[in-house]
C-alpha cells in the first residue's frame, strides 16, 4: 500500500519542474516581444532617418561638386564668363538680335525625360528587413505593433508576463 501512496507524490514532484518551466517559458514568450518590438520599431525609424541623411549628404555633395566645377569654369573658360555676364549683368553685344519664341514653338522643342534617372539604381533592401519579412510569412496576420508596442496592451501583457513568472516561482520554485 505504501508503494501506491508514494507514487502520486513522486509524480507530483516530477511535475513541479515541468510546470515551472512551462510557466516561465510562457512568461518569456509574452515578455520578449513586448521588449524587442519597440526596439525594432525604433531601429526602423533610425534606418529611415539614416537613409534620409544619406540622401541629403549625396545631394549636398553633388551641389558642392557643381559649385566647384562652376568656379573652375569661371576661372578658366571665357565662354562661361561671357554667359555669366549675359545672364547676371544682362549685357548683350551690339550686333546680337533677340528672338522670341511662342509657346507652341517651345512645346515642339521640349524633350520629355523619364521621371527617374537611369543611372541611379533603387536602394538595396536591408538584410535585416528581408529576414523579418521571411519571419513575418510564418506568423499569423495580427496587429503585432499595436499588440506588443502600444499602450494599453503592452503594459497589460508585461504585467501578465510578470504574473506568470511570479506564479511559477511561488507555486513551483523550491
Amino acid at each position: 500500500m505504501t508503494g501506491n501512496n508514494t507514487h502520486p507524490a513522486t509524480a507530483a514532484r516530477s511535475a513541479h519542474p515541468i510546470m515551472f518551466w512551462v510557466l516561465a517559458s510562457m512568461a518569456l514568450a509574452i515578455f520578449a516581444p513586448c521588449v524587442l518590438l519597440p526596439i525594432w520599431i525604433e531601429g526602423e525609424h533610425l534606418r529611415a532617418y539614416e537613409r534620409s541623411l544619406t540622401a541629403a549628404v549625396t545631394n549636398l555633395e553633388a551641389e558642392s561638386a557643381q559649385c566647384q566645377a562652376q568656379a573652375q569654369a569661371l576661372l578658366a573658360d571665357p565662354l562661361v564668363n561671357e554667359r555669366m555676364v549675359r545672364r547676371e549683368l544682362n549685357q548683350r553685344p551690339a550686333g546680337e538680335q533677340i528672338i522670341r519664341w511662342g509657346p507652341d514653338e517651345l512645346a515642339a522643342v521640349r524633350v520629355h525625360l523619364p521621371d527617374q534617372p537611369l543611372d541611379n539604381p533603387p536602394p538595396a533592401d536591408d538584410l535585416l528587413t528581408n529576414r523579418m519579412a521571411a519571419v513575418a510569412r510564418w506568423l499569423p496576420n495580427w496587429p503585432w505593433r499595436e499588440l506588443f508596442a502600444e499602450s494599453p496592451q503592452r503594459p497589460i501583457l508585461l504585467m501578465m508576463a510578470g504574473g506568470l513568472l511570479l506564479s511559477a516561482f511561488l507555486l513551483y520554485g523550491k
